[in-house]
């Protein structure tokens, strides 16, 4: 049971404040199937606004968390507080090449709790510490017909009373590879390109999934190639994740049709379905259709 609270400001490339985010989490302890915890959760503020065809990148990143006694009842009340800087970069997914750097997220946690003086917990209630969490791989993608947000990353904890020092605070890696501590080499790490990114890992090159036919998108969805990993799009009047995509039993046939883009055509598919198809020259879902991107 306990409460965490989280401020973060974002800043664009200017230094420019573009966005502000407040959540506070309740978190009530394990329902009762003893498996899954039940919390709830305010968020407020506003995000920076990007267009469809821009893509956050997050360069890995380290955070250091402080456990402190709570000044008003320092024996039961505990926080676990990080005040951290984390950058990020805005690419261009038609042209990855095209990267703006320089945004940052000034980030500020704390997590309030209570304590159960047992005898294997009293050494540790009435000590302070700190540990860095490294946050590797991390992106976030987006599936707009399930509403459904998905973050992905690797975290490592280290403790800071240690002096020893890593070879990997200073490293020559590509901005999309992580360093890998190695005492076997002669730096001490080596450099390995990231998932859904090749090359030797002092240079990486986003791999393009729908070309090669590496996903597993339905036939009936449109494959999209992003940095480091690719997102599949149901083709309307079909709506899923992607994987599956499946007509809904209310679809209104004529309404499809009314709903194509200028540049498209409204065919029949192998089904006998209705579909917009965009015309020569054009890309896009039928519903929105541009000029050669790609």
């Amino acid at each position: 049971m306990f409460t965490r609270q989280s401020d973060s400001t974002f800043f664009n490339e200017h230094g420019d404040v573009i966005g502000n985010l407040y959540i506070n989490q309740n978190f009530t302890g394990l329902i009762e199937n003893g498996k899954e915890m039940e919390f709830s959760t305010f968020i407020e503020g506003t995000l920076p606004e990007m267009t469809n065809d821009e893509q956050v990148i997050y360069p890995d990143y380290n955070e250091k968390y402080e456990y402190k006694s709570n000044a008003e009842n320092p024996d039961t009340r505990k926080l676990i507080e990080t005040r951290s800087s984390i950058k990020y970069l805005v690419a261009s997914i038609s042209r990855p090449e095209d990267l703006k750097g320089n945004f940052r997220i000034e980030h500020n946690e704390r997590i309030h709790f209570s304590v159960c003086k047992s005898l294997n917990e009293l050494e540790t209630s009435e000590k302070s510490a700190s540990v860095q969490l490294m946050t590797k791989r991390l992106s976030v993608s987006y599936t707009q017909s399930d509403s459904q947000l998905k973050f992905s990353s690797a975290n490592f904890v280290r403790a800071l009373s240690s002096n020893e020092p890593n070879p990997c605070d200073s490293n020559d890696c590509s901005l999309f590879a992580e360093c890998v501590v190695d005492a076997d080499t002669e730096k001490g790490y080596y450099c390995q390109c990231k998932p859904g990114f090749d090359d030797d890992g002092k240079s990486c090159v986003d791999v393009n999934e729908c070309e090669e036919g590496s996903n597993y998108c339905s036939p009936d969805a449109q494959c999209r190639n992003l940095i480091g990993y690719f997102e599949c799009i149901c083709v309307p009047p079909r709506v899923g994740d992607g994987r599956v995509c499946e007509l809904e039993t209310d679809t209104n046939q004529n309404d499809i049709c009314s709903r194509c883009d200028s540049n498209a055509e409204c065919v029949l598919d192998q089904n006998s379905y209705n579909l917009c198809v965009c015309k020569n020259g054009f890309v896009g879902n039928g519903f929105q259709c541009q000029i050669g991107i790609q």
